[in-house]
């Protein structure tokens, strides 16, 4: 899931804040949040997120 914010938007506590409630309806393993400048991401582990040091490979399913 990923949050995404004009580059005016600080990305701060309020915004992961954002994602986590919109995580409680949808469960995802990754949680990324991003204002065109910055990114920070999570990978969903047991009941802890883990900081992502570099963002998942995606490959679609055909």
């Amino acid at each position: 899931m990923i949050e995404c914010k004009a580059s005016s938007v600080p990305l701060g506590e309020d915004v992961l804040a954002q994602l986590l409630r919109y995580h409680i309806g949808l469960s995802v393993p990754f949680l990324i949040i991003t204002n065109g400048n910055i990114t920070y991401g999570w990978e969903k582990n047991a009941n802890e997120l883990v900081v992502l040091e570099n963002l998942p490979n995606f490959t679609p399913e055909l």
